[in-house]
């Protein structure tokens, strides 16, 4: 124990002192009286108990320059942070500064009963040395250690040494005293009977696997097990404890085991139709679990964007068929992704840049070709999409190509008459074209048309061409 300022580091380290220590303490006041301040200082103890025990105390003349080498050599050595480096007791402190106090006055024979005198040699008035010169004798400062002085002082410390020596007695049986105390008192609330346990973490454990667990630390298992409700953990197996996992208790306190029935079952409103934003905040406000992550959107013809499509829980239960769902469990959405884009008639290049915009982020390659009577040679009829599947962002799909219209046999009416021909050809598909003005004529004239017959054709009749193609006729009459 001491005042913070003069503690020495070993005292502030591991609590042990000597004489040396008490060394310490002289050393850091005689810093303090040639200095004017304390050597280490701050605004809270630890502080300054931190520079006693890791730093070197600096020499008084860095503060007071008029201060001696000699007074800050015997600072350093009092105050050395190895007690091994110190002066031994307060003997040899006061020898070295009675030392160090002659050689100061320039006498370094002098004896502690003798009284030192200097002579010096002063310049005349004119400043020069010569016969004029006058010698004057200068007495030092006598250090007088008389015999009665030192006994009287003896005398005095030797009766405050045993006051001091009783005291400490005294003060080390109430310290012996406190010891004992709080040694008991450690015990009981330790290993003792007073002591606390932290109950351990038993959940997800069976049910005597965990009996078993509290046992070992030396808690009493209460009978029987309670049950609750768990979304997290399976059911029949330990869900939570009374009191609650991780609480301290008194040693051997009774624990009660809570076994989980399993997640709790709550009732599931519609989802399907909802816009896939609110269908998520119902699905929270319900005490489900959104997954997100294996939620899909697909593209609908009928269904707007971002409208759900259908709901499914754990193991791909159909939730649109389901009145109620257990808590906290996983819900996926299936969303609309909105229409195709209508690419009929584009070329390929042109329906491939469409459908790999951002909204659709598909992959479009040439598929099947087929005839058709509307789209062009070469051009895409539309995305080839078969009965029952679906098609999502990001998907690869195949377009298909048209052929043009699909070839047809073209009838054969050479030597039929015209009425009964071009009844034949335009049934067929067929545009009819003349191959020249007089067989044109025949066929308009209201007379000549009646009795006009077919002379030829182009292509001929039995071969093949596309349906709506022009088919060139020769009329004649006779």
């Amino acid at each position: 124990l001491g005042t913070i300022a003069y503690l020495s580091p070993e005292l502030v380290t591991r609590g042990v002192a000597d004489t040396r220590s008490d060394i310490y303490a002289v050393g850091i006041m005689l810093y303090e009286m040639l200095a004017g301040e304390q050597p280490f200082r701050g605004e809270q103890a630890f502080q300054i108990a931190h520079q006693h025990a890791n730093d070197t105390v600096p020499t008084p003349s860095t503060k007071n320059p008029r201060v001696p080498a000699e007074l800050d050599e015997l600072v350093l050595w009092a105050t050395a942070r190895d007690p091994e480096q110190r002066p031994r007791d307060a003997r040899a402190m006061l020898e070295q500064l009675h030392e160090t106090e002659a050689l100061l006055l320039g006498d370094e024979t002098s004896t502690a009963a003798t009284s030192v005198q200097r002579t010096v040699v002063m310049p005349s008035a004119a400043g020069r040395l010569g016969p004029t010169a006058e010698t004057q004798v200068f007495a030092a400062k006598a250090r007088h250690r008389t015999g009665p002085v030192l006994t009287e002082a003896t005398s005095a410390l030797a009766v405050k040494s045993d006051r001091r020596r009783a005291r400490g007695w005294w003060l080390f049986a109430l310290v012996i005293v406190l010891a004992a105390l709080a040694g008991g008192t450690g015990w009981y609330f330790g290993p003792g009977p007073g002591g606390q346990i932290t109950i351990p973490d038993v959940a997800s454990m069976k049910p005597d696997d965990a009996a078993a667990a509290l046992k070992a630390v030396g808690l009493t298992v209460a009978a029987p097990n309670g049950v609750t409700d768990s979304p997290t953990i399976a059911s029949g197996l330990v869900a939570k404890t009374q009191p609650a996992i991780g609480q301290r208790i008194i040693r051997s306190g009774s624990v009660t085991m809570l076994v989980s029935t399993g997640p709790k079952s709550l009732p599931i409103s519609k989802l399907v139709g909802l816009d896939q934003a609110a269908a998520i905040e119902q699905i929270k406000k319900q005490q489900f679990r959104y997954d997100g992550k294996d939620s899909t959107k697909q593209f609908d013809a009928k269904a707007p964007l971002n409208q759900v499509l259908a709901a499914f829980g754990a193991n791909s239960v159909d939730l649109s068929k389901v009145s109620s769902y257990f808590q906290l469990q996983p819900v996926r959405l299936v969303v609309s992704a909105g229409q195709l884009p209508d690419v009929a008639g584009d070329s390929v290049s042109a329906a491939t840049k469409t459908l790999a915009g951002s909204n659709y982020r598909l992959t479009a390659s040439p598929g099947k070709q087929i005839y058709s009577d509307t789209i062009k040679d070469g051009l895409v009829i539309g995305i080839d999409q078969p009965s029952g599947t679906v098609i999502h962002p990001g998907d690869s799909v195949s377009l298909v190509l048209s052929q043009g219209p699909q070839p047809i046999p073209v009838p054969d009416v050479v030597g039929t008459g015209w009425i009964a021909a071009q009844q034949a050809l335009t049934n067929a598909g067929f545009t009819i074209k003349f191959n020249n003005n007089a067989s044109q004529r025949l066929a308009n004239d209201p007379v000549f048309s009646l009795i006009a017959t077919v002379r030829a054709l182009s292509p001929n009749g039995g071969s093949t061409a596309p349906k709506g193609s022009p088919v060139t006729v020769t009329l004649g009459v006779g």
